[in-house]
């Protein structure tokens, strides 16, 4: 394949970006502003690949042919050789707004500008482009390689032909992609919000302790989530039945506009951030946090070895039927 991606960015998101454009068959090229964040993120990338070809989704002859076709660089001059970029810099307007119109003036006029991005606007993205209707936004979620969704919003200017090809390349790589409007927070974080918002508010009222709550979603939510979604879940259910309990619950239900607020408010105030401050609403080591990462990953790739199992057995299906016809 000769189609050339850039991918900028070197932080959480870049290097699982590069790895699953890599797996799909493109070439690709990693850039960062650092020499020593390029170092770090091929490392990583080295990494994950590691896992894969540990869990036999990745062969080692197969990841040492993709990994030549992999450059790293500093700058954007690369930009001029691409026909899609995907930008994966800090969640930053203004930033993210230089840094895009920079890369029009390098990239061939056809090229995709693709930015990764959980909640700015491609519409506020798309301001001050000579070419706004090849911006979009593909939001990847993390980590890249192993998620097997992406939303793909289009701005106000966005052309049609940028979301077909921004809907190709996903699919190649093996990642659904998910059309949404231009909204705050699109579609993941508009559920995963609602979600977080309402344990935080159980957990500040004293309805059950943070351990329960944990588990409640990972043990009772989690696995019935891959099985059905809500518009299903309601039709399995019943409508009557739900719209009886939600009238009961809705009342009731969180409605915090200040993020900032409750047990959020009193850890930012003692400056516990998470992981990487080694204390949040769990305590964190070195060793803890890299094997909870570890185990997240394992989990993500239990369940793409299902579904690659799943689409395999519906496959075969259909070539039976084929036969038969």
């Amino acid at each position: 394949m000769d189609e050339v991606i850039l991918v900028l960015g070197t932080g959480q998101m870049g290097p699982g970006i590069a790895l699953s454009c890599l797996l799909a068959g493109y070439t690709v090229v990693l850039s960062g502003r650092r020499p020593e964040g390029l170092v770090t993120a091929t490392r990583d990338m080295e990494t994950a690949a590691g896992v894969l070809i540990e869990t036999e989704l990745l062969t080692p002859d197969d990841w040492q042919r993709a990994r030549t076709r992999l450059t790293a660089e500093v700058g954007y001059g690369a930009a001029a050789r691409s026909s899609y970029v995907i930008e994966a810099i800090a969640e930053d307007l203004p930033l993210k707004q230089a840094v895009l119109s920079q890369i029009e003036q390098l990239a061939p006029v056809e090229a995709v500008l693709a930015s990764t991005t959980s909640a700015l606007s491609p519409s506020a993205l798309q301001a001050g482009l000579r070419h706004p209707e090849r911006l979009l936004v593909t939001h990847y979620l993390r980590p890249a390689h192993l998620m097997p969704l992406c939303e793909v919003v289009r701005g106000e200017q966005t052309a049609e032909t940028t979301v077909q090809r921004a809907c190709a390349l996903l699919r190649r790589c093996g990642i659904r992609p998910v059309l949404c409007r231009d909204v705050p927070g699109f579609v993941f974080n508009r559920l995963n919000l609602a979600l977080v918002r309402e344990a935080l508010a159980l957990l500040r009222d004293g309805v059950a302790s943070l351990e329960d709550i944990e588990a409640t979603v990972k043990l009772a939510l989690g696995p019935r989530l891959p099985a059905m979604g809500p518009f299903e879940y309601l039709d399995l259910s019943g409508l009557d039945l739900i719209a009886t309990v939600a009238g009961a619950v809705y009342p009731h239900l969180d409605c915090t506009r200040d993020a900032t607020s409750g047990p959020l408010a009193e850890h930012l105030a003692q400056g516990w951030l998470g992981m990487k401050t080694g204390r949040g609403f769990h305590l964190w080591t070195g060793e803890s946090a890299a094997q909870f990462t570890r185990q997240r990953d394992q989990e993500l790739i239990r369940r793409h070895k299902i579904r690659r199992e799943q689409d395999g057995r519906a496959t075969s299906a259909e070539d039976r039927l084929d036969e038969g016809q």
